[in-house]
């Protein structure tokens, strides 16, 4: 059974402490530019989710792998959450409030 959902800030930091989730963060490169919050999370990884491949780009990734997405304010990643549930992905977890509930 896939366990997708969104947690808090404090859970989420905890997971990334653990070393076993890759990190997606699925702002625009822009909103990653330093004058506009970095990239947040050192480890992540940027899949665009205003880009016209980033279904394709999800759908490649690896579905038996856990995942942490993030987003600015959380509206995307609720979206890409139902997304990669229907792609087959078995664990992801989103930043509840994005990075603005930090």
């Amino acid at each position: 059974m896939a366990n997708i959902k969104s947690i808090s800030a404090e859970e989420f930091k905890e997971l990334i402490n653990t070393n076993q989730y890759i990190i997606i963060d699925i702002r625009t490169p822009q909103e990653r530019l330093p004058e506009h919050g970095g990239s947040v999370f050192e480890k992540s990884i940027n899949i665009d989710s205003s880009s016209p491949n980033f279904q394709k780009d999800l759908n490649n990734l690896d579905k038996n792998k856990k995942y942490l997405i993030y987003c600015r304010s959380g509206y995307r990643t609720e979206m890409t959450l139902e997304l990669m549930k229907d792609l087959g992905f078995q664990e992801v977890f989103d930043l509840e409030g994005g990075v603005l509930g930090l």
